[in-house]
C-alpha cells in the first residue's frame, strides 16, 4: 500500500513538469514559425524592390532607344530637305541590297519585294556598315533611306532633276536606336516628301 502511495505521488509530481516541457516545445515551434514568416516576408520585400529596379531600367533603356530612333529620323529628315541629298536622285544601289562606302544608308528593295530597309545591318559600324550613324557615339542611332514611287505627290519631282516625265518619288526613312549599352533596339521609320530642285 506504501509503494502504490508513493508511485502515485510519484506520478503527480512528475506531471507539472511533463506539461511545462511541451509549452516550451509548442513556444519553440511558434516562435520558429514566426521567424520563418519574417524571413520570407523580408526575402520577399528584397525580391520586389529588385525586379521594381529591372523594370525601372529596362523602361529607361527602352525610353533611351526610342529617343535616339526619333533623333535620327530628324538627322535623316534634315538631310534629304538640304542640297546634301541630291546625290539621292542618282544613287545606284543594286536590287535587293544597301550600298557601302559613300553610299551607304541608301537601300533598294528586292525583286520580289521585300524592301530595302530589311538588307541593313544596323548593328555593325565601320567599314562593314551599310547603314548611316546620326552621331559619332559607339552606339549612335543608324538609319538607312529607300527611293519609291509618290502615288499622291504634293510636288512632283522627276528623277532627272525637272518636271518631265519621270514619276515622282518620295523617300523612306528608317531608323534604329539602341539603348546606353548598345542593346534594345527601336525602329521607326517616316516618309519624307522632298521639295523639287534643278541640276
Amino acid at each position: 500500500m506504501l509503494r502504490y502511495a508513493m508511485g502515485y505521488a510519484a506520478m503527480r509530481a512528475s506531471r507539472p513538469v511533463a506539461a511545462r516541457t511541451g509549452y516550451r516545445g509548442m513556444a519553440l515551434a511558434t516562435v520558429a514559425i514566426i521567424l520563418l514568416l519574417l524571413g520570407a516576408l523580408a526575402f520577399a520585400g528584397v525580391r520586389m524592390l529588385a525586379d521594381h529596379r529591372l523594370i525601372a531600367s529596362a523602361y529607361a533603356q527602352r525610353e533611351h532607344a526610342l529617343r535616339a530612333a526619333e533623333y535620327a529620323l530628324e538627322q535623316a529628315e534634315h538631310e534629304l530637305r538640304t542640297s546634301l541629298a541630291q546625290p539621292l536622285h542618282d544613287m545606284a544601289v543594286a536590287a535587293g541590297s544597301c550600298g557601302t562606302g559613300n553610299q551607304a544608308g541608301y537601300c533598294t528593295a528586292d525583286t520580289h519585294g521585300r524592301p530595302g530597309w530589311s538588307f541593313a545591318r544596323f548593328h555593325a559600324s565601320g567599314t562593314a556598315a551599310n547603314t548611316r550613324a546620326a552621331g559619332n557615339d559607339a552606339h549612335a542611332p543608324r538609319y538607312v533611306v529607300e527611293l519609291l514611287p509618290d502615288r499622291h505627290p504634293g510636288t512632283p519631282l522627276a528623277l532627272s532633276g525637272t518636271y518631265g516625265p519621270a514619276p515622282a518619288v518620295i523617300y523612306r526613312v528608317t531608323a534604329a536606336g539602341f539603348s546606353m549599352d548598345g542593346d534594345m533596339p527601336r525602329m521607326l521609320q517616316t516618309l519624307v516628301r522632298p521639295a523639287p530642285f534643278t541640276p
